[in-house]
């Protein structure tokens, strides 16, 4: 459908938008990289071409979450700050799913009061959950973190499984902090076999880390390295 759209076979711009968001989309949640990038230079000619700002400015967000898991912070930093000047004023949910990857990348850079800067006011809700989940437990406060991301796990359709698995793995975290590790293990079996049925390497190398911490059995630790390292994500390696 990619393919297709992108070679004049679409009618009009909402079928290039709709398959080329789908497909991105698709391969940067199940960290499809390289297919990713490929597909994004291709929506880039198209856009030169034709010019399409809406596909431009989504692609430009799900290239930045390509580069923040591959490790090109400033980039990825240059490809968001792009989309949330333009969107500000006119697409509200993508300037929000902007503002948390940019929260997400203060995260991983150590700059916690910047990140919650950012999503000061978007809500618990959507996007910005794993984020202030994940800034609660860097602030200590595991029993908030839990609860936000819990309740975002619960408000998810089964259909949304890839998603939940940051949210399972920051809700085994949390556990683990109180000292359930029990429940965190199970949460990283539960990972693993999400991750296998769904053939989604990163979202069983999140469940063989968090068993790994969990347990303390290095060989889920081993395993979740080396699938992190094979799939070029070097913050989680």
């Amino acid at each position: 459908a990619m393919a297709g759209a992108l070679g004049g076979e679409g009618a009009n711009f909402d079928t290039v938008v709709f398959t080329s968001c789908n497909m991105i989309g698709s391969c940067a949640r199940c960290s499809e990289f390289e297919r990713a990038i490929e597909w994004i230079r291709t929506a880039d000619r198209f856009s030169d071409r034709y010019g399409c700002p809406f596909l431009y400015l989504y692609c430009r967000t799900m290239y930045a979450s390509v580069l923040l898991a591959a490790g090109d912070w400033v980039q990825a930093e240059q490809e968001l700050q792009t989309t949330i000047r333009q969107a500000s004023s006119q697409q509200a949910p993508l300037y929000a799913y902007a503002l948390c990857l940019l929260a997400e990348l203060r995260l991983a850079q150590g700059r916690i009061d910047e990140a919650e800067g950012l999503v000061d006011g978007l809500g618990s809700e959507g996007p910005a959950a794993s984020v202030i989940a994940a800034i609660h437990l860097a602030r200590g406060r595991p029993a908030p973190a839990l609860t936000t991301a819990q309740r975002a796990v619960a408000e998810m359709g089964e259909e949304e499984q890839l998603d939940r698995a940051v949210l399972q793995e920051i809700c085994g975290k949390a556990e683990i902090a109180q000292g359930d590790m029990d429940s965190a293990a199970v949460r990283g079996r539960d990972l693993i076999e999400t991750g296998t049925t769904r053939g989604c390497k990163t979202v069983r190398a999140r469940g063989e880390r968090l068993l790994g911490h969990a347990t303390g059995d290095r060989r889920h630790l081993n395993a979740a390295i080396s699938t992190f390292a094979q799939l070029g994500m070097p913050l989680e390696t």
